[in-house]
């Protein structure tokens, strides 16, 4: 197996892995976020309320960009292993981004919130579809509950292939040129794995979003920098990356016929999140409410 320099995974690229085309795309992921809030809202204004627009922008990492664990060399050294802030947000702009989320949210009615999520049968004599108004947006979307069909039977696949090759000789073989690499560096872990698990960088409690970071210690960042370093060094990620997609060209034949079901069923619901998006913005154009 040739295994060569990647260096845009080193800089915030995603892998591309044969099973890719059969989940959605960071792109389609939030345009479908954008029809179930588009769906959600009519609904409960419906029952009289208001639901706020999303208001976080994306940061500058995906879940995809992070498969193989923090090496984004153009960002720890501000964030740490946190999910990082969007490109050039200062400390000051994350803390105002922070205070806007809280007053968006603050700013629900409980009782509005219970019929989003469907905690209550009956608001204001009306009553509320099974789920509420969230559930009730995924139905219109076709689905039956709160996730893309065979979209948990895709990850699984994929995340058995993840780990096989994690697994692999190959990787780790890298592992331990990694491990070489930062105890040089001063440093005494096995593997990359185990910088994570450190208990004074708290990345269990770590937040899900950019928009509630704290400035990270001197020393993890200098981890970080070092962590990534040798992740170059040793090319652990282009190792991981090499052997994950010969497991996953193996899964997409043995579970060829699940695959074509997804990828039939993410067509489909991209044509239904369009006509969503598409019904709304003619919407808007008709009534562009009171000018400012």
């Amino acid at each position: 197996m040739t295994i060569k320099p990647e260096p845009g995974l080193y800089r915030g690229a995603a892998p591309e892995l044969p099973l890719d085309t059969y989940s959605l795309t960071q792109a389609q992921k939030h345009d479908f976020e954008d029809a179930i809030y588009v769906l959600a809202k009519k609904c409960v204004e419906g029952f009289g309320g208001s639901w706020p627009e999303p208001v976080d922008p994306a940061g500058a990492a995906t879940a995809a960009s992070r498969r193989y664990g923090v090496a984004d060399e153009r960002f720890v050294g501000k964030f740490g292993y946190s999910p990082p802030a969007p490109e050039g947000m200062s400390w000051t702009e994350i803390g105002q981004a922070r205070e806007k989320s809280r007053e968006r949210t603050a700013g629900i009615p409980e009782e509005t919130r219970k019929v989003y999520t469907g905690e209550v049968s009956r608001s204001g004599g009306k009553k509320v579809p099974q789920g509420g108004c969230r559930g009730s947006a995924y139905r219109t979307l076709g689905m039956k509950g709160l996730s893309v069909p065979y979209s948990d039977e895709v990850d699984r696949v994929a995340l058995s292939a993840w780990k096989e090759a994690r697994d692999s000789e190959i990787v780790k073989r890298a592992a331990r040129k990694w491990s070489q690499c930062m105890s040089e560096a001063g440093y005494r872990y096995n593997t990359p794995e185990e910088v994570i698990e450190k208990p004074a960088w708290n990345l269990k409690d770590a937040p899900p979003s950019w928009v509630d970071l704290t400035k990270p210690s001197a020393e993890e960042v200098r981890t970080a920098e070092d962590d990534v370093r040798c992740k170059q060094d040793s090319m652990f990620l282009e190792s991981w990356k090499a052997v994950e997609t010969e497991e996953q060209k193996v899964a997409l034949e043995e579970h060829r016929d699940l695959l074509v079901r997804a990828r039939a069923t993410i067509k489909d619901l991209n044509v239904d999140v369009r006509r969503v998006i598409a019904g709304n913005s003619e919407m808007t154009e008709q009534n562009p409410g009171p000018e400012r």
